[in-house]
């Protein structure tokens, strides 16, 4: 009995390159109507990416709103605050554009609350005024398009105090909310004062008692920072209770933080957390990163008051704080240089030694080392790393421009590489996405950090890619491709190929160049050559076989590939001439 016959719509693209099929068909019917069992089904559609207009924050706000919106400046200082303040922070600086509904809103509680509050916005390269010691970076999300994301807020009282804002709904009426419980000084909550039934060695503190017992104390203080009220030998948590009867010139206070404020700069979670706060310099506290046991926190405590306590602390400090890109020495060899990356950045930038193996994304950075020197680079070094030090979902190499073979094949390399080479006045990068397709962009798009985070979101999820069936004229005599099968069926293929890119249906080009190719199409059958057909206004054209103008043809062997691969070298597309080509190069 035979299989139904059906078309078949498959988002998961693993299994559309996987299922088992003839790649060696000549005719597009097997896209068509697809038998479930044997036959590939029809690729999903996606569209070609979309740019939205560039807007400048500057000008729009202006334009928009006045004087009643001040924008966050790199240098903001908080020290002299008359009224209270509220900060949203978004990418506004580079994607303007698409939040611009968020500061309308912003505007509008400008003007509700104008004689009361002030309000600023800020892009999130600028979040480090609040954060001094981190990276921005790690402040952009890798699970939400930056054009979609919701603004960061935060409210400053008179006092200096800051308060982060958590809203899912992001509305004028939370916002309003906020607003009016800044007014009311309803943010920095303090747990009333409670008699304890018992005396115990951990004594209890409230945003009320923070003062007296932190800021103003002569000792060291160790502060719990826990949820719920205090319970002395609650299971699975250290014994609070023996370890403060160890130190006597040490105050062990435990802070409920979903009743009480705690001051921001602590930037703590709703997991315990135990902070050292030294007496002489409290503004240099540090936080136990290790698992909370009775041995680590006494171990913690001995390293924080011990002989090299002071050494310790400053060890610390230096590894909780962001590390930016720099060089030792103004003068630094390519062979020297990769040794120093290991010993200073060893997580961040690779020197690309060989092609990444199965790579789930990789963003490769090409630069004239040789010739230029490594320092010559300092600033696009600088940027990589900090995006690389920042987010996880890409890898980041970087290798000489003479190095470029690596990831192009023989064939390319031959015809290529010497123009690339000589064009290569600027850093090159070749972005590999999850479906291995590789992306040649010139580095000078990129001259932020922030840039460059957005265009390695758009290759992890291939936002770059676009892959579609065309919509004519399809044809018995010659398979179209597109690119979500291409690698596939170049690389399955028993026959030799010559395969046409062409841009869309409509251009008096194709048209003549597919008229040509159903005139051959009988005869390259005979000579054992099967004739594809790529439409380059539907679909991402693989680097290898990208070019500026379309149409272009390829002759590609079913063996040997990577060295035989020919483009046909003329563009009147005659048939006779088409013919005596694969005639010749089909010896």
């Amino acid at each position: 009995m035979e299989a139904k016959t059906t078309i078949i719509d498959l988002d998961d693209l693993e299994i559309f390159k996987e299922l088992s099929h003839n790649p060696d068909s000549d005719s597009d019917d097997d896209f068509l109507e697809a038998n479930f069992w044997k036959k590939p089904p029809l690729p999903r559609e996606i569209k070609p990416p979309t740019k939205g207009e560039y807007i400048e924050l500057e000008t729009y706000i202006e334009e928009n709103c006045g004087n009643r919106l001040t924008i966050l400046q790199s240098s903001q200082s908080f020290s002299n605050l008359e009224r209270p303040l509220v900060i949203f922070f978004n990418h506004f600086r580079e994607l303007c554009y698409y939040h611009t509904k968020w500061l309308d809103s912003f505007h509008q509680l400008a003007l509700k609350y104008e004689d009361h509050i002030d309000f600023m916005v800020g892009d999130l390269m600028d979040i480090d005024v609040l954060y001094p010691h981190r990276n921005p970076l790690e402040f952009f999300s890798a699970m939400a398009f930056p054009e979609q994301e919701t603004p960061l807020t935060f409210a400053v009282d008179t006092k200096r105090r800051i308060y982060q804002h958590f809203d899912a709904y992001h509305s004028m009426e939370t916002f309003s909310e906020l607003c009016d419980n800044l007014l009311k000084q309803n943010l920095c909550l303090s747990q009333p004062l409670v008699v304890q039934k018992y005396e115990y060695n951990v004594k209890m503190c409230v945003h009320q008692t923070y003062k007296q017992l932190v800021t103003d104390s002569s000792k060291d203080v160790l502060l719990i920072v826990g949820t719920g009220d205090y319970e002395p030998f609650k299971e699975n948590e250290p014994n609070f209770e023996k370890i403060a009867g160890l130190y006597q010139n040490l105050s062990l206070l435990y802070i409920n933080c979903e009743q009480n404020y705690i001051p921001f700069e602590f930037d703590i979670s709703y997991n315990t957390t135990i902070i050292f706060i030294p007496s002489k310099n409290k503004e240099n506290f540090i936080k136990l990163n290790r698992p909370t046991t009775d041995a680590s926190v006494i171990e913690f405590i001995e390293e924080m008051i011990g002989p090299q306590s002071e050494y310790f602390r400053q060890s610390r400090l230096a590894s909780m704080k962001y590390k930016s890109f720099t060089l030792a020495e103004d003068e630094m060899d390519f062979c020297n240089f990769e040794v120093y990356l290991h010993q200073h950045f060893p997580y961040t930038i690779k020197i690309l030694h060989k092609m990444p193996h199965n790579p789930k994304c990789a963003l490769i950075f090409f630069m004239n080392f040789q010739k230029k020197g490594v320092s010559h680079y300092v600033e696009t070094l600088r940027i990589i790393h900090q995006v690389a030090a920042a987010h996880y979902f890409c890898q980041y190499f970087i290798a000489d421009i003479s190095d470029i073979n690596l990831l192009l094949p023989k064939w390319y390399r031959q015809e290529r590489m010497q123009k690339i080479y000589n064009e290569a006045t600027r850093p090159i990068c070749i972005a590999i996405d999850r479906q291995n397709f590789k992306y040649l962009t010139d580095f000078s798009q990129y001259k932020t950090a922030a840039s460059l985070f957005y265009y390695s979101l758009r290759v992890y999820y291939s936002r770059l890619f676009y892959s579609q069936l065309p919509t004519f004229n399809y044809s018995h005599l010659i398979k179209f491709v597109t690119a979500h099968n291409i690698f596939y069926v170049l690389q399955q293929s028993k026959r030799d190929i010559f395969l046409t890119i062409h841009q869309g249906e409509n251009f008096e080009k194709s048209s003549n160049v597919l008229s040509v190719l159903e005139a051959i199409a009988s005869e390259a059958k005979k000579l054992g050559i099967r004739l594809l057909k790529m439409d380059a206004s539907r679909n991402t054209i693989p680097l290898e076989y990208f070019c500026q103008t379309y149409p272009a043809n390829f002759f590609i062997p079913h063996k040997n590939k990577d060295e035989k691969t020919i483009r046909y070298p003329h563009s009147d597309y005659d048939k006779d001439n088409l013919l005596e080509f694969l005639r010749k190069i089909n010896v």
